[in-house]
């Protein structure tokens, strides 16, 4: 087996870092919301963290399975971003009936994932 670049292990392993790291920040918060009974999905801010920890689940998952040498590696990453736009789109588009925009920082997940789709994808190796 051939050895992997080294730009693209550190790539792999910022995913897992980056996707545990804010795994270990939003369970526990929609641990607390359910808990304590307040998380609606017909509140946007619990919609954005569902999604993030979504997200975040993805990219680690993706990142071990690369880690661990599976030769599907770039198909993972590019199913991993098309399930995060998908999901965006499933959880605001209720917002396009209201026509009010979601803030700018809703599309945050979004935007990670095709940086580091793009950037781990466009690496050979």
């Amino acid at each position: 087996m051939a050895q992997k670049s080294l730009g693209l292990m550190i790539l792999w392993w910022a995913e897992v870092v980056i996707g545990a790291r804010a795994l270990l920040f939003f369970i526990p918060v929609l641990i607390n919301k359910c808990l304590a009974r307040s998380f609606s999905s017909a509140v946007m801010e619990d919609r954005f963290i569902a999604g993030a920890a979504l997200t975040a689940l993805l990219y680690f998952v993706v990142g071990i399975v690369s880690l661990g040498g599976n030769k599907l590696w770039r198909l993972f990453h590019y199913l991993a971003a098309a399930l995060t736009v998908l999901g965006t789109v499933g959880v605001y588009s209720p917002l396009a009936q209201t026509h009010t925009p979601p803030a700018w920082g809703y599309f945050v997940p979004v935007m990670a994932a095709v940086v580091m789709t793009l950037s781990v994808c466009s690496r050979k190796g």
